[in-house]
């Protein structure tokens, strides 16, 4: 399930964990859980902190509301290795 999380992040649009909960069929305590698991594994990095001066150049701008604050993650390069890996197996 750590993959599939990883798969819908890389998908280019924001998920919600709400989203993420009902697309996983689990509830949004484990998505939390799980996400700060990848994040701590090195897979995972929120972008929140710099995220309001870079949404002009971001390609998420018009998908994701920056007018309530939250918690936004990336891939790093070692999330997007294992997502590559996953696709090839």
């Amino acid at each position: 399930m750590l993959a599939r999380i990883l798969s819908l992040l890389s998908e280019g649009t924001s998920h919600s964990t709400a989203d993420l909960a009902r697309r996983l069929g689990v509830s949004e305590q484990i998505v939390d859980d799980m996400v700060s698991h990848l994040a701590s594994l090195g897979y995972l990095y929120t972008t929140s902190d710099t995220c309001r001066v870079a949404c002009a150049a971001c390609p998420l701008a018009g998908s994701c509301s920056t007018q309530v604050p939250s918690r936004l993650w990336a891939l790093t390069e070692k999330g997007t290795r294992a997502v590559q890996q996953s696709a090839r197996e």
